[in-house]
Parts: C-alpha cells; structure tokens; sequence
C-alpha cells in the first residue's frame, strides 16, 4: 500500500470481517489443525528437520491468524 493511504483501525475491521478474510482464516486454521494432528500421530519423530518446517509453519499461520491491528500499522 502507499504511503498517502494510511490503513485505518476501521479499514482493518472491515478486512477481518470480509467473507474473503473469513474463509482464508478458516482455511488457514484447517491446516494448522492438519500439522497438529499430524504431531499427535507421532509423523515428524524421526525427521527433526521435518519437525522443525512444522513447527515454524503452524508459528507463522498463528501469527497470521492472530495478527493485529497495532502490528499492521507498525509494520509499515
């Protein structure tokens, strides 16, 4: 986005309640669930690289499903 277009408080709500945003977060929420069961069913013991993918994979999806407001205007 461009510097002259300031993401507004209200301009961050009305993406997180989009129907787009909603199935994209539902989705990202399905596999993050995926890896966890996967950790469950004991898939990634004997590959600790694999592991490690996982575990910054499933970091990254909760960041992304939790992120914030202040975080997006911070980032910029």
């Amino acid at each position: 986005m461009n510097q002259s277009q300031e993401i507004t408080s209200e301009m961050f709500q009305d993406w997180k309640h989009h129907p787009v945003t909603k199935t994209l977060m539902e989705s990202l929420r399905k596999l993050r669930q995926e890896y966890q069961d996967s950790w469950s069913k004991a898939e990634f013991v004997n590959d600790p690289a694999q592991n490690a993918i996982a575990i910054g994979y499933c970091k990254c999806l909760d960041d992304t499903l939790n992120i914030s407001y202040s975080e997006i205007v911070n980032a910029e």
